[in-house]
């Protein structure tokens, strides 16, 4: 065997080797994170109208626009562009029951430029009404909005709960964060995280339950008053019916992502994402 063939061989174990741990690592969070994991859209497989549900069981619609899935930071990976105007509509009713028991949490990478924009909205698709929920970009002063901050997050069910983020955290300045909102019904607390740190304003509880025969919609604001359609990129778009840990919360935040090329390597998101 010449020089270059054991080089070459040698690059090869080395890579092999290097994959091989990735892998393992990387399934051990998986594994980690899929526990009360009900719905999930990584925009990796985005066919005409349809956006897949990774879990297998909603996929999305695109409705009223025609949303594109383009290159994530450095072009590794996709994310999904929404343009102000269009959504993803599940078509199924009652996806998630975000008054059961144990709570909920949801969990997405955003980029946006952009305040008073929703994230998600849970409703019945016409007139706002009690019980439904909306997750969004706050903007202070709007009506419905009625929290002091701009910029950061917040999730409210009308006349039901709310949990609003910090000042400092605000995520309307054109760069990726990742945020995350946990609920634990069992100890009625929530918080609010913005690239892994917690970081909560003010939460609020009425106990109320959801109405039934609600769907889900991305970027799709149910209440005018609280929102608009999102505008800006999203992706990593996970909801779980239970609460996660500030630990599960940062590793769902640097959960790997196979980034399709040449090589195939793996890299963890929380990198693709800040660089």
């Amino acid at each position: 065997m010449n020089s270059f063939n054991k080089v070459s061989l040698s690059q090869y174990i080395v890579v092999f080797i290097c994959w091989s741990v990735c892998f393992q690592l990387t399934s051990v969070q998986a594994l980690e994170v899929e526990d009360g994991l009900v719905l999930y859209w990584n925009f990796e497989q985005v066919k005409g109208k349809t956006v897949k549900d990774e879990i297998g069981k909603f996929d999305g619609k695109i409705k009223d626009s025609d949303l594109k899935a383009v290159p994530s930071k450095n072009g590794l990976g996709k994310a999904l562009k929404f343009d102000g105007k269009g959504y993803v509509h599940i078509d199924q009713k009652d996806v998630i029951d975000f008054g059961n028991k144990d709570g909920y949490s949801v969990a997405l990478w955003l980029k946006s430029s952009k305040n008073h924009k929703a994230i998600f909205s849970y409703g019945n698709g016409g007139q706002w009404e009690e019980h439904e929920k909306e997750m969004y970009i706050a903007k202070a002063g709007e009506p419905g909005s009625e929290g002091p901050n701009t910029g950061p997050v917040e999730i409210v069910g009308w006349g039901c709960d709310w949990i609003r983020g910090a000042k400092a955290d605000v995520v309307d300045d054109d760069k990726w964060h990742h945020v995350a909102v946990t609920w634990n019904a069992k100890d009625s607390e929530g918080f609010i995280y913005t690239d892994g740190q917690e970081g909560t304003f003010e939460v609020g509880y009425n106990g109320c339950p959801d109405n039934k025969g609600n769907t889900l919609r991305l970027g799709f604001s149910e209440s005018m008053f609280h929102s608009e359609p999102f505008l800006g990129l999203m992706d990593e778009v996970r909801f779980y019916n239970r609460p996660l840990t500030d630990k599960e919360v940062k590793t769902v935040m640097d959960d790997a992502k196979a980034v399709e090329g040449a090589d195939k390597l793996t890299l963890t998101w929380a990198t693709i994402k800040n660089h």
